[in-house]
């Protein structure tokens, strides 16, 4: 059996890579340390793919730069030589990743309505024109997803778009309507959209764009005022509904008191972050409990407030762990957030600045593709939507793994190293065993 390899790593301060083939030869009995072993026969989940979300700082970050450099990193994200993304996350109205806050959902004598001119100088000015674009890159439709920051501030219990607030129990069909409008103007554009989200982190109150919904409260929206507005509204593609949308450490509980029996057809995934830590069991949990869910990690990015702007290896290596965390307990989606940034991590309307794979100079149309664009693309490209991942063991936590049985037959395993020292590693697969070694702080994929 011969496997093409690929590797990436860092070294003094630069991006390396390595193209490699390697050969196998029988198993010997002999060899009993430093295995990993692959179990292909036994499978799991079924992946739907990867993506990233275009906000409207993303939009504005392409539309500054020159024409070609804009194309370019279209290319590098949605093309199958680079990122192969699928899917695409984008807010409805305004989040912290927006140029200013701003509602496109306007009243008048009592009647609640998309103002298409709002909507065009936002959504069909920064966010809409790119994701076509995407489309147009990666051959396909893209897959999109959109989910709310906030309703408009005269919808709230607190009166503003920021700090949190309750959605007014009275204007909660308003609301749902108005959601459904967003999807039916997306659509009208040519765009049909496939996930629905309730709240973006309905549990916590940020300086930024935000609500909160409690598990009854997201629960009864659902059931009384946002399934029927989505059936009203007579979409060609019914978008599936998503729940929680928010970390990890309680997604599992989250779940199991939101997605009861009475709207258990009305909703089809559950989505989470990563920004309270790994909690990757809860990932299993709710896959075990509910396998018809999809679960979709839906927004991850480094925060320069928690993390140091230059320390790309660290952010690297945070990106690899996450995935391959999440892909092992179940997820069926892996979304990044913003697919590219200015140079400070930018902009954002209340300074809450991060890290992107792609950052760009726009004072001189330049822009850098990170470690970490690297460390994802091992994942993206190599495991295709329809892939099915397939069962493994390995001798050390020191090392991290996951591997995928690809629509074609071809099967591959993404090994990720964050240590600093190098590992050898006796690879079994069917009777066939390849021996090699894999570098301190680096990742390497491997095809066969």
């Amino acid at each position: 059996m011969r496997i093409h390899g690929e590797k990436t790593f860092w070294i003094q301060g630069r991006i390396e890579h390595e193209q490699f083939d390697l050969e196998s030869s029988p198993d010997r009995d002999e060899i009993e340390k430093e295995c990993l072993t692959i179990f292909p026969e036994i499978e799991y989940q079924r992946f739907k793919g990867f993506g990233c979300a275009i906000t409207e700082s993303v939009g504005h970050v392409l539309e500054t730069l020159p024409a070609d450099v804009s194309a370019q990193i279209l290319e590098d994200c949605f093309s199958s030589s680079a990122l192969h993304y699928q899917w695409v996350r984008s807010p409805i109205d305004s989040c912290d990743f927006s140029l200013t806050p701003y509602s496109s959902c306007a009243r008048e004598q009592g009647r609640v309505y998309l103002d298409r001119d709002l909507f065009d100088a936002h959504d069909l000015r920064y966010i809409i024109p790119w994701i076509k674009r995407a489309s147009q890159v990666a051959g396909k439709r893209i897959e999109l997803y959109l989910t709310p920051w906030s309703p408009p501030a005269w919808m709230k219990s607190n009166g503003e778009r920021n700090h949190g607030g309750r959605l007014l129990k009275s204007f909660s069909d308003a609301w749902a309507a108005y959601i459904a409008s967003y999807l039916k103007a997306y659509e009208t554009e040519g765009l049909p959209v496939s996930l629905v989200g309730v709240q973006n982190e309905p549990n916590a109150s940020q300086m930024w764009d935000s609500c909160l919904f409690s598990a009854e409260e997201e629960h009864d929206f659902i059931l009384e005022s946002l399934s029927p507005a989505l059936r009203a509204a007579q979409l060609e593609v019914p978008p599936i509904i998503t729940i929680w949308d928010h970390n990890r450490e309680r997604l599992f509980e989250r779940v199991g008191e939101v997605y009861r029996e009475d709207i258990s057809r009305m909703v089809g995934a559950a989505s989470f972050h990563w920004y309270s830590g790994d909690h990757h069991e809860q990932v299993a949990l709710t896959a075990s409990r509910y396998p018809d869910l999809l679960l979709i990690f839906s927004e991850g990015c480094i925060e320069y407030s928690a993390f140091s702007s230059d320390a790309q290896i660290a952010h690297a290596k945070h990106y690899a762990h996450q995935i391959i965390g999440d892909l092992n307990h179940g997820a069926h989606i892996w979304l990044d957030w913003n697919m590219v940034l200015a140079a400070n991590g930018g902009p954002n309307h209340v300074g809450n600045y991060c890290d992107s794979p792609i950052l760009c100079n726009l004072s001189d149309g330049t822009y850098q593709k990170r470690l970490s664009y690297y460390y994802i693309k091992h994942f993206s490209r190599s495991i295709a939507p329809g892939a099915v991942r397939i069962a493994h063991s390995l001798y050390t936590h020191e090392l991290e793994a996951t591997a995928w049985k690809n629509p074609d037959n071809s099967c591959v395993l993404v090994i990720h190293n964050p240590t600093d020292e190098k590992k050898q590693i006796h690879l079994r697969i069917n009777g066939q065993i390849t021996s090699f070694s894999v570098e301190s702080e680096s990742i390497m994929s491997l095809r066969w």
